[in-house]
């Protein structure tokens, strides 16, 4: 298998659609070509969500996201 570009950060996580392992390059027609250029939409999904940070309580009891932030709905920070 050729050489991992460092252009697809998706690489970090598994592909759910063809099964492609953490760092190696996306395949399709059944595993018979490599996708050189590109990798599937649900990885790119994946390593999305991977990267989202996971929201946990404020002090008021509302969910935050990131650290010290308050959600938009949350009375005590107005979003910030």
């Amino acid at each position: 298998m050729p050489d991992r570009p460092t252009t697809l950060p998706a690489l970090a996580v598994a592909c759910p659609s063809c099964g492609s392992e953490v760092g190696q390059l996306c395949t399709s027609h059944g595993g018979t070509r490599v996708r050189r250029h590109n990798v599937h939409q649900d990885r790119t999904a994946a390593h999305r969500a991977v990267q989202q940070p996971t929201a946990a309580a404020c002090a008021c009891g509302t969910l935050r996201v990131g650290s010290g932030r308050h959600l938009p709905e949350c009375p005590n920070g107005a979003g910030r």
